[in-house]
Parts: structure tokens; C-alpha cells; sequence
């Protein structure tokens, strides 16, 4: 099993783009089988206890995996 995270803390300018990576750290069982990619538009969103008034648009989300 592996886990990653990546918070901002501020929004975009504009039509800006951000290219990000999230460094994934494994456990000692290596590599996993599946993956699971969650994202939220506030903290703690995806345990639906976040902000009513966030937005979050995602564009050209390209998962990589090696």
C-alpha cells in the first residue's frame, strides 16, 4: 500500500494551470494493484465535513504510473 497528499493553500490566477506531482510513499508490501485518486474542494471534503461554498474544477488530470 502506498499514500500520498498534496494540500494549496491558495487558489489559482486566472485560467493558470499548476503542474504538480504528489511523491508516493510505499509501504513494505511495494507496489500496489489499484490505485485511488481522491480530491476534494476544501479540507477534509472527502470525509464530507469541508466548506459549502468551495469549488474545485479539475483539467487535464494525467495520472502517471510507473
Amino acid at each position: 500500500m502506498g499514500y500520498g497528499e498534496l494540500e494549496f493553500t491558495s487558489s489559482t490566477a486566472g485560467d493558470g494551470l499548476i503542474e504538480f506531482e504528489v511523491p508516493i510513499v510505499y509501504g513494505r508490501d511495494g507496489m500496489p494493484k489499484r490505485i485511488l485518486v481522491v480530491a476534494s474542494a476544501s479540507k477534509y471534503g472527502d470525509y464530507f465535513a469541508g466548506s459549502s461554498g468551495s469549488t474545485m474544477w479539475l483539467d487535464d488530470l494525467e495520472l502517471v504510473y510507473e
